[in-house]
This record gives structure tokens, C-alpha cells and sequence, in this order.
């Protein structure tokens, strides 16, 4: 499962993650701030996540593993 997650309050509007983002999967929205518009196109480059000057963003990708001994599914 993929998140990006924006911290609204670090964020200082510069628009760099607007502006690394080859997938075009965020823009910037009326207070000047980033939003997901297009997660499903996201390529989980982390251009967004290593360029954020503030740290406000960022990108996670959680895979689920299912386990051998009890078929349970696992968050790893």
C-alpha cells in the first residue's frame, strides 16, 4: 500500500515537490500548498520525499508478507 503523506504545517509552499514529481502526481492547491491528485500514478521515486527542504513529505510503501507457519497476513 503506497502513502504519501504531506505535513501541512512544515511545508513552506515553495513547490519543490510540485516540481520534482516525474509523474506529475501532485499539485499545488489555492493556499499554495501540495496535494496527492493522482496516487495510482505515483512511481515511488522519492523526488518529492529527498528534495522537501522542510522534511514535510513523505512516501511510504508497505508491502504485506503472508507468513509460512500461519498463513497470517503480516504488515512488514
Amino acid at each position: 500500500m503506497l502513502k504519501i503523506m504531506i505535513n501541512k504545517k512544515k511545508c513552506i509552499s515553495c513547490g519543490v515537490c510540485v516540481e520534482a514529481c516525474p509523474a506529475d502526481v501532485l499539485e499545488i492547491e489555492d493556499d499554495g500548498k501540495p496535494r496527492v491528485k493522482a496516487l495510482n500514478e505515483c512511481i515511488v521515486c522519492r523526488n518529492c520525499q529527498h528534495l522537501c527542504l522542510k522534511k514535510a513529505i513523505r512516501v511510504d510503501l508497505q508491502e504485506y508478507k503472508e507468513t509460512r507457519y500461519d498463513k497470517d497476513v503480516i504488515l512488514v
